[in-house]
């Protein structure tokens, strides 16, 4: 009766996490961008952005912070001298009590983008450890299974599961993670996962301690599967919505604007020159953390590669 029973569970848990497995294993769907800053590619700005990425983070901060500070700063000169337009003292108070307002709805939207796309970043080196922790607990698996030489009615034996699976982990460092940065997976990488699902889908195995090590098993590799596919989404997908950009330019435009038609004294141009360059910071900061995959604190692949290292030692 004990024997039925766990034939039963067995066959109902094999049948479910079949059916989860191939619907996980599918390939992401290409994510296309509903923003009207769609253009960018089309005329260069996407090439200017990977350039900025190639720089340390100290050079994307500096080189931001000069252009801010010398556009809040020579903005004033450029009114006066080259285009000899003349603002009155109350108007120009006035315009000083704007620019102030302003300032401080720009500090508190890049300051909320900030904390936002440093999340998202966190959130996804959790994730990679995460897969990384799946790969190492399928593979155990796989070692506790039971007798490697034993083939599979597919001739997959556990230990060439293994060997598949340390190869699609490797090709997760060397394939994908590079694709990655271009917002692309590596069909490579992904065909190397193939061997994997049909081994373990292949398995027949007899009731009692190995079905529950193939339910655990299977489970794995779904997740794996639900792994992957999350980490190519956000290498897509991940990054702040295009509307905080667009707010963020619009924000700058303003004071970009105000502060043309501040007082032009030599005192004011040294304290917007000073506010451009902080506000410039945090538009760094934004900019540095709003790729993952991408510059100087791009996500890293170590935990995968920690795992590796550990798969190619691990007999028990």
């Amino acid at each position: 009766m004990f024997a039925d029973s766990a034939r039963r569970f067995h066959d109902l848990t094999v049948s479910t996490y079949r059916k989860r497995l191939r619907g996980v294993i599918a390939p992401p769907k290409t994510v296309l961008t509903h923003s009207p800053l769609f253009l960018f590619p089309l005329i260069g700005v996407e090439t200017i952005f990977n350039w900025l990425y190639n720089l340390p983070d100290v050079g994307i901060a500096l080189l931001l912070g000069t252009v801010g500070a010398c556009l809040l700063a020579g903005v004033l000169f450029l009114r006066e001298k080259l285009l000899r337009i003349q603002v009155p003292a109350d108007q120009s108070e006035a315009v000083s009590k704007a620019l102030s307002v302003v300032i401080g709805f720009t500090g508190v939207v890049l300051a909320f983008s900030l904390v936002q796309a440093h999340n998202n970043l966190r959130n996804l080196e959790a994730q990679v450890g995460t897969e990384g922790h799946n790969l190492a607990q399928l593979d155990r698996l796989l070692v506790r299974y039971g007798d490697p030489e034993v083939f599979l009615t597919t001739s997959y034996a556990a230990d060439a599961i293994r060997v598949s699976l340390r190869e699609y982990a490797k090709s997760i460092v060397k394939d994908e993670w590079p694709e990655l940065s271009k917002g692309r997976p590596s069909q490579r990488t992904r065909a190397l996962f193939r061997p994997i699902s049909r081994g373990i889908l292949a398995i027949d195995p007899p009731p009692g301690r190995q079905s529950l090590i193939y339910a655990e098993m299977l489970k794995k590799a779904d997740e794996i599967a639900a792994d992957r596919k999350a980490r190519v989404v956000a290498a897509t997908k991940l990054e702040l919505p295009w509307i905080f950009w667009e707010t963020i330019v619009a924000l700058l435009v303003t004071l970009f604007l105000l502060a043309a038609f501040s007082e032009a004294t030599f005192g004011c141009a040294v304290a917007l020159g000073g506010q451009g360059f902080g506000l410039a910071l945090l538009v760094a900061l934004v900019f540095i953390f709003d790729e993952p995959f991408k510059g100087q604190n791009a996500v890293s692949p170590q935990p995968i590669v920690t795992v590796i290292s550990e798969m190619e030692t691990r007999t028990e």
